[in-house]
């Protein structure tokens, strides 16, 4: 028989299921400050598999605990209120995060229908100055706008670009002007990964 607490939210503890979660977690009720830095190595054309730093900060001394990437462990610091060591760790760190944020509205409406739409809101979003450089080196067919494809993945887009926005605002506290960039220059590494910007321009083409 089905279980009615699966129709119930999380309760905020449930957060923190994972092994190091918990972990961190007493070590910021015990008062230590905690921070991450995101790494992620570019060798040539490749890009290696992202890992987090977290920063353990106790009385005069600090120490540092790794993890390789899981999207449970950062939205886990997340709920923490784990900042990134700057603004452009943190733009980092949200930008690969994006990946698994946008995976419902890809896989809804397919790769190449999510690229359309992806780019058509972007352009028409209020992040679209931030954006305009990447967006100039992203070629998609213009979506067709009419029918509820359309509307379940540019809702599922914005929605998710949104659940971002409060992480950065409600759980890690950042005033809006800040997060805003924050998330601009997180949509940017984004659009600089799915398309492979980056690696395009180092082999010439555009």
């Amino acid at each position: 028989m089905a279980n009615i607490n699966e129709y119930f939210p999380l309760e905020e503890d449930d957060w923190f299921d994972h092994p190091r979660l918990r972990h961190w977690q007493k070590l910021k009720q015990s008062g230590a400050h905690l921070r991450v830095e995101v790494r992620r190595e570019r060798r040539g054309l490749d890009v290696g598999n992202p890992v987090l730093f977290v920063a353990i900060a106790t009385d005069d001394r600090e120490r540092f605990e790794d993890e390789l990437w899981r999207d449970e462990l950062h939205r886990g610091l997340v709920k923490l209120g784990v900042r990134a060591i700057s603004d452009d760790n943190e733009s980092l760190r949200f930008g690969i995060a994006f990946a698994n944020a946008f995976e419902p509205a890809e896989d809804r409406v397919g790769d190449g229908f999510f690229n359309s739409v992806l780019i058509d809101v972007l352009k028409q979003g209020p992040l679209a100055d931030q954006l305009a450089e990447q967006l100039t080196h992203v070629h998609v067919l213009q979506p067709n706008r009419d029918g509820m494809p359309y509307a379940d993945c540019r809702d599922l887009i914005i929605g998710a670009i949104r659940g971002r926005a409060r992480d950065l605002t409600r759980d890690l506290g950042y005033p809006e002007p800040r997060a805003n960039k924050i998330l601009g220059g997180a949509l940017a590494i984004y659009l600089d990964d799915r398309f492979s910007i980056t690696e395009r321009r180092q082999l010439g083409w555009g």
